[in-house]
């Protein structure tokens, strides 16, 4: 945790700062236990950004889901830390939530 000094400054205008949140995926027949999920629920992943002050672009990568995720404003992290973004499964069956990466409860 970062309790003194300035924080880590995160920029917006480029040469941008980013956080890139990624996961691999099960292709039918596959045993990948690291993944997940499979390929087939890939696309029912959700990731929610509970910061509004973060740009979000999905893309598919194959075997690979990304998320990069840039902030709106400069920026710094730094006091205590939430929850910056959640990762949701939705299937018929199951609900699956993940809290990823953090930001600062303090901005400055």
């Amino acid at each position: 945790m970062l309790r003194d000094g300035s924080g880590i400054t995160l920029r917006a205008a480029p040469p941008s700062s980013v956080f890139v949140v990624s996961f691999d995926v099960q292709e039918e027949g596959e045993d990948r236990p690291w993944a997940l999920t499979d390929a087939a629920a890939a696309s029912a992943v959700s990731l929610k950004v509970t910061d509004r002050g973060w740009k979000v672009r999905e893309e598919a990568l194959g075997q690979r889901v990304q998320w990069t995720l840039t902030p709106a404003a400069d920026t710094a992290i730094k006091g205590s830390h939430k929850g910056l973004a959640q990762t949701d499964e939705h299937t018929s069956s199951t609900q699956r939530s993940k809290t990823v990466g953090s930001t600062a409860a303090d901005r400055g």
